[in-house]
């Protein structure tokens, strides 16, 4: 298991993770589990894969994740992804090619759900 939280990337209290994500083998500390946290990264790609904030709303409206120095809910959520789909398409173009940026960009559903 991983030594950091896959959250808050502390290195105290951890325990495996057990949230949205199932497939993801990690640890999370007690203080990002308590707050229903998840990693923001994986969020960030949740919504790309699934057409964008305005598809996601009210699936995203109870997410969580941490941004430093808080824990924040689904408007700082769909503010980051804003700020951060660029270079997540950037991402996704030099693995998976231009094809599935285009439909995440599109907001089409994409092969990747």
């Amino acid at each position: 298991m991983p030594k950091k939280c896959v959250v808050c990337f502390s290195r105290g209290n951890l325990r495996r993770y057990a949230g949205h994500f199932p497939w993801l083998k990690a640890s999370i500390c007690r203080t990002c589990e308590a707050e229903g946290a998840e990693p923001l990264g994986l969020i960030l790609l949740w919504i790309s894969v699934r057409g964008g904030p305005e598809a996601c709303a009210d699936a995203g409206e109870g997410w969580v994740t941490y941004r430093p120095p808080n824990y924040v809910g689904w408007d700082a959520i769909r503010l980051l992804y804003i700020q951060e789909i660029d270079g997540m398409l950037s991402l996704i173009k030099s693995e998976l090619g231009q094809e599935d940026a285009n439909a995440i960009k599109s907001g089409l559903p994409s092969r990747l759900q």
